[in-house]
């Protein structure tokens, strides 16, 4: 579900980002195991004009039915079935993938 989300942002913010990208500045928005991912990038004093504006379009996201079809049908949905007998490997596994992240409520 996060990879949808992820995607909804970044299709919102196309038009602001083409604009960030003239300026040498680049973010990338991705799933992770824990919630998303939010990189920026870029060499200009102006990187958190494009920070502050991603994290305000993910707190402000209204999703276009129209346009949540479209990316419905780009992002794969992978669905790994849960073994039963296996569940206590399957969350060992989990744990072991996790990475230590700085997190923050949005505001």
């Amino acid at each position: 579900m996060t990879a949808y989300i992820a995607s909804l942002i970044t299709d919102a913010l196309t038009e602001f980002a083409y604009d960030a990208e003239l300026a040498g500045l680049s973010y990338g928005i991705s799933d992770a195991s824990d919630g998303l991912s939010l990189a920026v990038g870029g060499y200009n004093e102006k990187a958190h004009v494009l920070l502050k504006r991603v994290l305000e379009k993910a707190r402000t996201l209204v999703v276009d039915p129209h346009r949540f079809e479209v990316i419905k049908e780009q992002v794969p949905f992978f669905v790994v079935p849960l073994q039963l007998n296996d569940s206590h490997s399957c969350l060992s596994s989990s744990k072991a993938t996790r990475t230590s992240t700085l997190t923050s409520p949005i505001k």
